[in-house]
């Protein structure tokens, strides 16, 4: 009650444009991130937007429905305009801004709600190929990442961006991406350990003060996650494992209220679920074993379960969705290669895996771009991030014991 008045206030700082967006606010330092190619009318636009949503909810909270009108008009006058002003076919960009394209911005487009699903793929290639977040400013690229579906493409990201940090000697994280004359105890580029909690543990609030909450693990190329989340009622604990045929999650939670949890599936063909040793789901249909779990719904994507307070194990076990024709060990998404990525299949998990040129240079590593335990993609970028020519190039992998070899042509990247 006391916090909301202060953010009525200073959300009434803003004034709204003819063109129905926000109008920029100058000030002793207008500042919207470190780097180059800040696109600030998209972002401030973006960042206005997401702070209105989240008064409408606080207003709620603080019995001052008289505010929300005024929250929601601005809203719907940000959200009719934003598209027409700077969306560009592929990507956002404000009209008056003359760099590359902001890949802060057109995240945040996505964490503000603002961007449409359909337009998700495109705005995913603009943060394959852009780099030009702070390690401030980069964990709102991974959490659209994660928004977007896109959970490898995400982790990816973030040993790409944060893998120096990680290797270095120095143990505290870092202003900028090099050490240089910037800060290097800097709390800002913690957002990865954020990201990871919500979107790969998936253990986030759905009321507040985790009233009722929801785990709904997402982890990608990963095969093991441990957590521990607090809230105000004590500490959540996870365990996370998955292989090719099963998912396990160790879940234990001292809330009062009853939480929806999430199996993954993973292209897991579902044929056994169990809850603390006992029968939920063989074969197709629920055993009808009486449980204080629930199950909610099943999908392609998840079994979702109402589970009380308590410490619970479930196991999933089915077969997996084969990527791979019979008898294949490996395949691509296309070749040539015209749509600016390209997807690699395996039988199994390569012990490594590159990309070269025909002089026998490589271009780039692909075991640091795994999005799955048995799937790679590329979008067409060398070793530093630039793009590559069009071509021809060799593919070269070791599974096991077997090495393969295969030409990859890239005529549009």
């Amino acid at each position: 009650m006391d916090v909301y008045p202060a953010v009525r206030d200073y959300l009434e700082l803003w004034s709204m444009s003819a063109d129905g967006l926000v109008i920029l606010r100058d000030g002793g330092w207008a500042w919207a991130d470190w780097g180059e190619h800040v696109d600030e009318r998209v972002l401030q636009n973006a960042w206005y937007y997401l702070a209105l949503k989240a008064a409408v909810r606080m207003a709620d909270l603080a019995d001052a429905q008289q505010d929300v009108a005024a929250y929601r008009q601005r809203m719907e006058s940000i959200a009719a305009a934003f598209y027409r002003i700077f969306w560009r076919g592929d990507h956002f960009r404000s009209p008056e801004h003359e760099g590359e394209t902001d890949d802060r911005a057109n995240a945040m487009a996505v964490v503000a709600g603002l961007a449409r699903a359909e337009d998700f793929q495109a705005l995913r290639q603009v943060l394959r190929r852009k780099l030009h977040a702070s390690p401030y400013m980069e964990k709102y690229v991974l959490e659209a990442l994660f928004l977007m579906d896109a959970p490898g493409e995400a982790i990816t990201r973030m040993k790409r961006r944060y893998g120096p940090q990680i290797d270095s000697w120095v143990t505290t994280l870092w202003e900028n991406w090099d050490l240089g004359d910037w800060g290097y105890n800097h709390g800002w580029a913690g957002g990865p350990l954020t990201v990871l909690s919500q979107y790969v543990a998936g253990v986030a609030p759905t009321t507040p003060g985790y009233g009722d909450y929801q785990v709904f693990p997402n982890l990608g190329p990963l095969r093991r996650v441990d957590a521990v989340v607090p809230t105000p009622q004590g500490h959540i604990r996870l365990n996370l494992q998955k292989n090719d045929t099963s998912f396990l999650m160790t879940l234990t939670t001292p809330l009062a209220a009853d939480g929806t949890v999430g199996i993954p599936l993973d292209r897991l063909t579902l044929q056994r679920l169990t809850v603390n040793g006992v029968v939920l789901w063989q074969d197709g249909a629920p055993t009808g074993t009486t449980s204080n779990v629930e199950i909610l719904s099943l999908d392609e994507r998840r079994v979702k379960l109402s589970v009380p307070p308590g410490r619970w194990t479930f196991e999933a076990t089915g077969a997996r969705t084969p990527l791979l024709e019979p008898g294949e060990t490996f395949n691509l998404s296309e070749n040539p290669v015209r749509s600016g990525r390209v997807v690699f299949n395996f039988l199994q998990a390569p012990d490594r895996a590159g990309v070269y040129a025909l002089d026998g240079r490589r271009v780039v590593d692909l075991i640091p771009r795994m999005t799955e335990t048995d799937q790679i993609v590329w979008d067409l970028t060398n070793a530093n991030g630039g793009r590559i020519a069009p071509g021809i190039y060799l593919v070269v992998a070791r599974v096991g014991d077997a090495v393969i070899r295969k030409k990859l042509i890239v005529s549009n990247p």
